[in-house]
């Protein structure tokens, strides 16, 4: 693009061009913008384009396309005037019209000092409230996160409202009054087209909890996908008893389970179309959760808790049989079984754990996190020994491990992944054994997937050395073996931990509509990748 600093006669090729293609050009160049929340600042390529000259200006004010996506951070803005932030929202709200406005934004505060935040926060909210009824995509990051679910509860109804993600603090006793009416009710607004929400709001800025008081009621009858916390087991269930079109559901369960609870009886609920369920954090409550429910189109389970936590053995020991049971009551309405299963390598730890697998039977695809309990790096080589039998999982197909970035080195785990490979594929030799003599009920693993976690910033690729063992495993990736994101480059193995859970489609959707591309990009150019001996 060119900039406005260069003379004008640089352009005038591109001033004789029609109307309707420089609109189209401009729609190009806002797609590759990387100015990400700074779309308030003057670099910002929608600025650019409007005042280099004076056809392009009017090209660029009169193309709505370009001004209906909003991003911005007002923490970036905390040394500027409110006004002039404010200013430039209301040009994107009235140049972007008639098109629905999608728009995320931070309101940025400095957490240790709540003084020091954003002055303009209440009047851009209010700004956008006021265009509710266009609002598409909305994504909403805010240290009071109180305000801003009693202002939805305010509103009567977001006609237009596709997607609603809700994130922050909720601060005690602020804006919250269990006494005030319209918190009382807990109604958020009506959403007629609404098929995506998530509301995850903590208090002072410490854990994950859905808000203590009202018990929120969601009058959003085409939801497809719901992701939200709960502080107690009755806020999961007065919820979840609506949930009857959702299909995608994750909960973070932020409530600990007691042993009330635990003895008295427990409702069943059956969510008739949810195929997809994440649970996450406090273990304990993951188990209760499982424990209520009875999901007729479960193909995809993903239980993941708090890494912080400290599960003792006798604990983890209680995961597989509660994932059983849930699978048998789930068939007992006329499920077909889970397909999909994303779970701690310790689960299947247990003697029982071969016996038990044998109902998870119609499982294909299976993702083993490791664990690290309070620090400590816990080597699951035994776990991955029980794969090697022919009763566990005899269906699985796709075999993807993520391990923990403490000193990868004391694991040993790979010679004995390469011996499950070995139990689960054609054999090398020709003349060697034949598919009859492994059994005719046990699939060959097709897919096989690992890598580490990042130790910090956000790192796509691991990179691992080739050794004798890897040389192994390419030479099963020659026989069809598929090692997902396995490359050779420059003499090492580059391999990408396969993640096909639904998450990574949200996070893929709000990249696109964002407009994030490009910033996301500009962000991770710098990013190292990391070689680790194993």
């Amino acid at each position: 693009m060119v900039k406005r600093s260069e003379s004008l006669h640089t352009i005038s090729g591109l001033q004789k061009f029609p109307v309707e293609l420089l609109a189209h050009i401009f729609e190009d160049v806002i797609e590759a913008d990387c100015s990400g929340f700074c779309k308030f600042s003057k670099f910002a390529a929608v600025w650019a384009l409007s005042q280099t000259c004076r056809k392009w200006r009017e090209v660029a004010i009169t193309t709505p396309t370009l001004w209906n996506v909003i991003l911005t951070d007002t923490f970036l803005y905390k040394e500027f005037h409110a006004s002039g932030v404010i200013q430039a929202l209301r040009l994107f709200l009235e140049r972007s019209r008639p098109l629905p406005v999608s728009w995320h934004i931070v309101f940025g505060e400095d957490s240790g000092a709540p003084e020091k935040s954003f002055e303009g926060n209440a009047e851009i909210f209010s700004l956008l409230l006021s265009h509710s009824s266009r609002w598409r995509h909305v994504q909403i990051d805010s240290f009071d996160g109180g305000h801003i679910v009693k202002r939805l509860c305010e509103t009567k109804e977001l006609t237009s409202l596709h997607s609603l993600v809700v994130t922050g603090s909720i601060h005690r006793n602020h804006h919250l009054s269990p006494s005030d009416p319209v918190v009382k009710a807990g109604v958020l607004a009506i959403a007629r087209n609404l098929v995506e929400a998530s509301l995850l709001c903590g208090f002072d800025g410490y854990g994950f909890d859905l808000v203590p008081s009202p018990k929120l009621c969601l009058p959003w009858t085409r939801l497809k996908e719901l992701t939200f916390t709960a502080e107690a087991l009755q806020d999961f269930l007065a919820i979840a008893a609506s949930l009857t079109s959702v299909e995608y559901l994750r909960i973070v369960c932020y409530f600990h389970s007691t042993a009330s609870t635990a003895t008295t009886s427990r409702p069943q609920l059956v969510l008739p179309k949810v195929h997809s369920l994440d649970l996450s954090e406090e273990y304990e409550s993951i188990l209760e959760v499982m424990a209520h429910l009875t999901l007729p189109k479960l193909e995809d389970l993903r239980i993941q808790p708090d890494a912080s936590s400290a599960i003792s053995s006798r604990e983890m020991t209680e995961l597989l049989p509660s994932i059983v049971r849930l699978q048998e009551r789930s068939v007992s309405v006329g499920g077909t079984g889970i397909r999909v299963l994303r779970v701690i390598a310790r689960t299947f730890s247990a003697r029982q754990a071969p016996e038990l697998s044998r109902v998870l039977g119609e499982v294909e695809e299976l993702h083993l996190f490791h664990f690290d309990n309070e620090g400590e790096c816990i080597d699951d080589t035994k776990v991955l020994k029980n794969f090697k039998k022919k009763n566990m999982f005899p269906r699985l197909r796709s075999l993807h491990i993520l391990l923990p970035y403490a000193n990868p080195r004391n694991f040993t785990f790979l010679p004995v992944l390469i011996d499950v490979v070995k139990a689960r594929r054609p054999p090398l030799r020709a003349g060697a054994r034949t598919r009859s003599n492994i059994g005719p009920t046990l699939a060959y693993i097709e897919q096989l997937s690992l890598n580490i976690e990042s130790s910090s910033a956000p790192t796509y690729i691991r990179v691992v050395k080739s050794t004798a063992l890897f040389e192994k495993l390419l030479r099963y990736a020659d026989r069809g073996l598929d090692l997902c994101g396995g490359h050779l480059e420059k003499g090492r193995w580059v391999s990408d931990y396969r993640d096909t859970h639904w998450s990574e489609m949200k996070e893929k959707r709000r990249i696109q509509r964002f407009r994030l591309g490009p910033y996301i990009e500009k962000g991770t150019d710098e990013v190292r990748d990391e070689d680790v001996e194993l």
